[in-house]
């Protein structure tokens, strides 16, 4: 399946379904990480069960910690 995350097309595999397991797919952290899927920001809540579709624009913002 094709998406395209933070602007870059992406190819993901079908296995990875919704939006947590495209965050474990890019080895993010779901508490850390902010997701945008085609212009609605998501709430944490639903990312195990918010589907990814072909086309999906997702924008991911995630904090980092640092002094």
């Amino acid at each position: 399946m094709t998406i395209t995350v933070n602007g870059h097309n992406m190819d993901i595999p079908l296995s990875c379904n919704t939006i947590a397991q495209l965050l474990a797919h890019l080895k993010l952290k779901e508490t850390l990480a902010i997701v945008e899927q085609n212009g609605h920001i998501l709430s944490k809540k639903t990312y195990a069960t918010q589907q990814l579709h072909q086309q999906d624009t997702i924008e991911i913002v995630q904090f980092v910690g640092g002094g």
